[in-house]
């Protein structure tokens, strides 16, 4: 069965997620993010690999066919279950170098299975969001790849 672009892409980058040495435990899962943003239980970390359903594009390409730019958000995730007001900040110093080890991972590389995607861009869109921290003692870092098809 034939699948979109953008589903190839996500597939990819989640198996390269899979194989790859992160440094710390972590649950790999690639979705559309249908989840609660807020996670429920102290867990081991959760790399969530998203499509970006509201920003891909496509371009004419040469010989009628189609380019697509397939943006693919990483989200890093763990909740915080901890005693007092704040959370120990070398947890989150670990998770900051789980979102470096992600971001390095996809710089400028494309993951080996794939050649028919080329690297545009990985970029750290936030990391931590505070607010998450502060309100859901939660830590949430995204790295956004963005692929050429």
């Amino acid at each position: 069965m034939a699948e979109a672009v953008a589903v190839t892409v996500a597939k990819a980058v989640t198996d390269h997620l899979g194989r790859a040495t992160l440094g710390q435990s972590v649950v790999i899962e690639r979705s559309y993010a249908d989840w609660d943003l807020a996670l429920e239980e102290e867990t081991v970390s959760r790399v969530d690999v998203v499509l970006v359903t509201t920003e891909q594009t496509t371009e004419l390409a040469t010989r009628g066919g189609s380019t697509y730019i397939v943006p693919i958000d990483i989200a890093i995730r763990k909740r915080f279950d901890v005693a007092g007001d704040r959370i120990p900040i070398e947890q989150i110093d670990a998770l900051m170098l789980l979102v470096q080890t992600v971001h390095d991972l996809f710089t400028p590389e494309r993951p080996n299975d794939f050649n028919f995607a080329s690297w545009e861009e990985t970029k750290i869109l936030v990391a931590p969001i505070t607010k998450h921290l502060r309100e859901l003692r939660q830590f949430t870092g995204i790295v956004r790849l963005t692929y050429r098809i």
